[in-house]
């Protein structure tokens, strides 16, 4: 008969029998364990197979030491330690009996005797930094509880200093401060927290420092079946080289907050930095907000006024709109708004009422800067492929036509740095693009898949938008071109209108005109950019594993990663050398101590291989073939480009902005110090050239 066709009293009886044998065994094991003499005899050896449990029958003695005396003392304690790991779960089995009988789920039965105790050996492997170890892998990657659970309980029988259960390993809190608040429910980390987890890796040390922090608030869906949402705060110190944000405060409810209410001790925590500063190190550092990035309905939000849709909805300048089907903004020079104008609420129809953040020492117009990444990538970029693709007659494309765009998108992927975390995908899977996919279509392989596909006009419209958003990204062109690129971007809204219907001007296409002003405040747009935060939240949506409770998971997640994740610091080498090998060129006359693959520089990484290989060197585009060490120092064999040429002419010469067709690649092998290398470019094919574009992210 089957154990389990048993009856729960002749379970019991027969669990009771093995655990009874259990503990002679381990009796006879500690007795031998105890004798002042131990040889290692044969017979002795069989004594032990014996005092094994009969669980670990599979496990051979052959595979302990067996050399000395105290080795033979080890035999017997290992396995003793792992008859007591054993026996916890058999105690477990028995708990399931106990609750049967009204018994606590930590008693066992009355009639068995308690379980033998194992003592921590002085002698056993303890590892002191495992605990750690397995804390930080598993908030890196994101491990679930379950899954650490059942790690844990293999190890334990490994490493009894382990605990059994993931919230001791991760000193998890169960208690939280959650308020009722604003139609649902608010935790509050706290600004200095947060700031003090990061502040260490900005060195710091001068109290006439300050830190810049940029905030964002926005809304972020959990579940695809229900409208359970979070309303994250988060914040980002924006002057040091490693930006990663952080969260403030998470409200949780059923749709958007009904008020601002919940944004009160963020308020207050504001207010008292920019008061007092921050003490790190005994020493006062100034600080100041400068930018709160949100999408145009979080926006409307946080500042209480009219949202896109309405006639006063544009942030940036007072025109009314006017309603052709939809709301539309046709004026580009309508007079601009002023945080002054703001505060005193001079336009009544652009504002709902006040909000908590007019209490902030910060501009309630030139704070808010336009994004970017909704308004150009997700927004314009996305509408232009939808006409293309889906649209009117007039501008859609056959199925041929997109086809071929699609077959060069494709064909494009291996020439892709691996800086851009996705590749190119077809044109119908448009909707499901990124924000990143939209950004690298606009920018780079655009330009060319579409060259030869869209109708002049269309192209030329296109190219007015790509080599405008180019110019305001590019730190070393944002600010020398930036009233050029406004002119740009002003004639593209005219012929955006004139080709596609002036009702289609709307607010993401009218606010490109304002996206030069920005760069005049900010600097290139990329300082002001949504992007960290927008992949920020994709890590804090995955913390939610089920729908009870979902922002009590977060903070219980948030917390122990607060507590345990190490931060990487920031790269203090200018070039990191990976991946040495021995089959690469050299350099004649010079005595080379090592090969590389591959050098990691501030801002980006290139190596041998295709799509990562392209650099500019002086005035130069080459190839890299080689990175050798040497006692004379550090050098980049390549090849360089003989001829190179514009790939487009409107609306500017492209090569103006380092943007050229290169061919005729040299035979020669030439090197140059590695610092020589000034930036990386994205090389793609084209016919028989190449188009290589310096390279922004």
């Amino acid at each position: 008969m089957a154990f389990s066709e048993y009856s729960d009293r002749t379970k019991r009886r027969r669990i009771n029998v093995e655990v009874d044998e259990l503990i002679a065994s381990l009796g006879t094991n500690a007795a031998a364990i105890h004798e002042p003499e131990f040889s290692n005899s044969e017979k002795e050896q069989e004594n032990i197979a014996f005092c094994i449990p009969e669980f670990l029958e599979d496990v051979s003695v052959n595979q302990f030491p067996n050399e000395t005396e105290e080795n033979d003392s080890e035999i017997c304690t290992r396995s003793s330690e792992q008859a007591g790991a054993n026996w916890d779960h058999r105690n477990d089995a028995l708990q399931v009996f106990d609750s049967e009988r009204g018994s606590s789920s930590g008693e066992s039965d009355t009639d068995l005797p308690p379980p033998v105790q194992f003592s921590d050996s002085s002698d056993a492997n303890v590892e002191p930094d495992l605990v750690d170890e397995l804390s930080n892998w598993s908030i890196e990657h994101n491990i679930s509880h379950t899954a650490l659970s059942g790690l844990l309980n293999i190890l334990k029988g490994h490493h009894p200093e382990l605990p059994r259960d993931p919230r001791t390993l991760l000193g998890t809190t169960t208690s939280h401060d959650i308020k009722s608040i604003s139609g649902g429910s608010y935790f509050h980390f706290g600004v200095q927290t947060g700031l003090l987890s990061k502040v260490h890796l900005l060195k710091f040390l001068d109290p006439a420092n300050e830190i810049h922090m940029q905030i964002n608030i926005d809304g972020l869906p959990l579940f695809k079946s229900a409208n359970d949402q979070f309303w994250p705060i988060l914040g980002m110190i924006s002057n040091c080289e490693l930006k990663e944000p952080f969260v403030i405060g998470l409200f949780y409810g059923k749709c958007k907050p009904c008020d601002l209410t919940f944004l009160e001790e963020f308020v207050s925590d504001i207010r008292n930095l920019q008061n007092n500063g921050l003490m790190y190190k005994e020493k006062n550092i100034p600080f100041k907000v400068t930018a709160v990035l949100c999408d145009t309905p979080a926006r409307a939000l946080v500042k209480r006024v009219k949202g896109h849709s309405g006639y006063s909805g544009c942030d940036k300048c007072t025109q009314r709109g006017v309603y052709l089907d939809k709301i539309t903004f046709p004026e580009m020079d309508a007079p601009l708004r002023t945080d002054a104008s703001f505060l005193d609420m001079i336009d009544e129809a652009h504002h709902l009422g006040p909000t908590p953040l007019n209490d902030l020492n910060i501009g309630m117009v030139s704070a808010f800067p336009l994004d970017y990444m909704h308004l150009a990538c997700l927004g314009v970029m996305r509408r232009l492929i939808r006409f293309w693709v889906k649209g009117p007659l007039k501008t859609r494309l056959g199925p041929r036509v997109v086809q071929e765009i699609s077959r060069t998108l494709v064909t494009l992927k291996e020439f892709i740095p691996s800086e851009f975390a996705r590749k190119p995908r077809e044109l119908k899977d448009f909707e499901r693009w990124k924000a990143t996919e939209f950004r690298q279509f606009l920018l780079y392989t655009g330009p060319l898949a579409l060259l030869g596909k869209l109708s002049d006009p269309l192209y030329q419209n296109f190219l007015l938008l790509s080599v405008s958003m180019y110019i305001l990204l590019s730190p070393k062109y944002c600010l020398e071109y930036c009233q050029y690129a406004r002119s740009l971007l002003v004639m593209f809204v005219q012929h955006f209108g004139q080709i596609y219907g002036k009702n289609m001007i709307t607010y993401n296409v009218h606010g490109l005109i304002h996206l030069p002003f920005e760069v005049h405040q900010f600097g290139a747009l990329d300082n002001i950019s949504c992007f960290p935060f927008e992949s920020y939240l994709g890590r804090l949506k995955r913390v939610v594993r089920k729908p009870s409770f979902p922002l009590e998971q977060a903070v219980r997640r948030l917390l122990e990663e607060a507590d345990k994740r190490q931060l990487q610091p920031v790269q203090d080498a200018p070039v990191l050398y990976r991946k040495m090998h021995h089959a690469g060129p050299n350099i004649p006359g010079i005595k080379v101590v090592s090969m590389w693959k591959e050098i990691q520089m501030k801002k980006f990484k290139t190596n041998i291989s295709k799509g990562n290989n392209c650099v500019q060197i002086g005035n130069e585009i080459v190839l890299v073939r080689n990175f050798i060490t040497s006692t004379q120092g550090s050098f980049v064999l390549y090849q360089k480009f003989k001829e190179r040429r514009d790939f487009f002419q409107y609306p500017l010469d492209s090569s103006q902005l380092g943007i050229v067709l290169v061919s005729n690649l040299s035979d020669d092998m030439q090197y140059a110090p590695v610092e020589k290398i000034s930036e990386k470019l994205v090389l793609l094919p084209f016919k028989t050239s190449f188009l290589a574009v310096p390279m922004l992210h």
